[in-house]
């Protein structure tokens, strides 16, 4: 399926930094309500360019703010992050040699 990837936790972050309701969003995005109750609960996982460009639009953003980070290269590996030094609370390591 084609389309744009959009972050719900960044859509969601930057319609609280706007102090927006999702449905003062969809109106100044001109979306339906349920389209950005949709995306931000992450029942979207792609959508249409024209959405993700009305959404940006609306909050006065770039498109790319919208969308997921790319990933790290340790999480690309399997590595852990950090240099793989294991912090309290971090999940044990269940592949080591």
């Amino acid at each position: 399926m084609n389309g744009v990837r959009i972050d719900p936790e960044r859509l969601l972050l930057e319609r609280c930094r706007c102090g927006l309701s999702q449905a003062a969003l969809a109106r100044k995005a001109r979306l339906a309500y349920l389209t950005v109750s949709r995306i931000e609960r992450g029942h979207a996982a792609r959508v249409q360019a024209i959405t993700a460009y009305k959404l940006a639009v609306a909050l006065e953003v770039d498109i790319e703010a919208l969308m997921p980070a790319p990933a790290s290269p340790a999480s690309q590996t399997g590595q852990r992050g950090r240099g793989g030094v294991v912090r309290a609370g971090d999940p044990p390591d269940t592949h080591a040699t």
